[in-house]
């Protein structure tokens, strides 16, 4: 940690475009990459002008107080709904077809795994395991209890028991309930978010600022 330079930073950068990655994906990833050595007091690794340039709506960073307050303000099943995005760092298409088989309690560990029937595929169609905290773990054999899941059946799924492509009003409920919409936003439906959960900084994945005190509630 103490010897990682500007120059590795550039220099992972350059290897993740030789992959073919493309400049929001490489954008993106090196949020990730920062946010590690932030952890680790290592901060101001690269200039604002290296930042990947691109086109896409950059997604939002919430702060800690953002989260705090949204699981302050969720009831018991959408707090571990909120806690598993911001834990495993899933996409949407991700976390709408996590099965209980994919969940390993012993380990801490959860799997993105092909789901034929729904037409899913990992991306790159690699599969890959990510580990999580062990008390949100708890949580998630709590929540298997109580809707007394079976191994084929989606952790987070419509009324209809089918991927929920709609798991973003959940954020959006919360956010409101929290009152932490702006209260500026219209959706093309005319819907306003002074009046509504319809925030539009408000969706999924979620991806925040933690910190050691924003993590100790799981």
């Amino acid at each position: 940690m103490d010897q990682i330079t500007r120059d590795d930073i550039l220099q992972f950068m350059t290897d993740c475009y030789k992959h073919g990655l493309g400049k929001r994906t490489v954008y993106d990833k090196l949020v990730v990459v920062l946010q590690l050595f932030k952890r680790y007091g290592k901060i101001k690794l690269i200039e604002s002008t290296d930042w990947p340039e691109y086109v896409d709506t950059i997604r939002p960073i919430y702060e800690a107080e953002e989260i705090e307050a949204m699981l302050k303000h969720a009831d018991q099943d959408e707090a571990v709904f909120l806690k598993f995005l911001l834990a495993s760092g899933f996409r949407d298409c991700e976390v709408r077809h996590v099965a209980w088989r994919d969940m390993d309690f012993r380990n801490s560990l959860v799997r993105v795994t092909a789901k034929p029937l729904w037409g899913f595929g990992p991306k790159n169609w690699e599969e890959r395991a990510v580990p999580l905290p062990t008390a949100l773990v708890e949580q998630l054999q709590g929540l298997r209890e109580r809707r007394h899941g079976l191994p084929s059946q989606l952790v987070f799924p419509n009324s209809k028991g089918n991927p929920d492509s709609e798991n973003d009003m959940i954020v959006k409920r919360v956010a409101e309930r929290a009152e932490l919409n702006c209260g500026q936003c219209v959706t093309k439906h005319g819907n306003k978010c002074a009046q509504g959960p319809y925030c539009r900084h408000y969706f999924l994945p979620l991806l925040s600022k933690l910190t050691d005190d924003s993590t100790s509630g799981y």
